[in-house]
């Protein structure tokens, strides 16, 4: 499989298996937080290329992500439900919301063409790993404020 984001396994050293082995296709529909507009180049950013444009890499140079954790940021965040999103979002510290900035909730088809992610973990959330050619910005779309939440 040619993954999109594979110079971010490489770029951070990850000797175990990146991306893990047991991930499968995904045809689902997913949601994800973003920046509005949908086109932002930001939005579609795995988390280690999003934390690098945001300058906060600290935590891949002193050693608290170990190479498990520093894989699943070479993908993309992404939560099964609208209701999962809002939950996690809401969840997260006023500064680290604050720090992270995003805005919205988006919505997208998620075809097995796409790529491969995670298992849905408990709180809703699911990893997932970009094929290539694919691009969310022409998949997603905005479908909910995050403005009123962010309190």
């Amino acid at each position: 499989m040619n993954l999109k984001y594979e110079n971010l396994i490489n770029d951070l050293s990850i000797r175990d298996s990146c991306p893990p082995i047991n991930l499968k296709e995904i045809e689902r529909v997913a949601y994800r937080w973003v920046l509005s507009p949908i086109e932002n180049d930001s939005n579609f950013l795995p988390n280690y290329a999003f934390d690098k444009v945001k300058n906060n890499i600290e935590n891949y140079n002193n050693g608290n992500f170990g190479n498990e954790e520093k894989c699943l940021r070479c993908s993309l965040s992404m939560y099964e439900t609208l209701t999962a999103a809002k939950i996690n979002h809401n969840k997260l510290p006023k500064k680290l919301k604050e720090k992270l900035g995003y805005t919205h909730i988006a919505q997208g088809k998620i075809e097995k063409k796409d790529g491969i992610g995670t298992e849905i973990n408990c709180v809703g959330h699911f990893s997932f790993f970009e094929q290539k050619n694919t691009d969310f910005k022409g998949i997603f779309s905005i479908v909910e404020s995050l403005e009123n939440q962010n309190q």
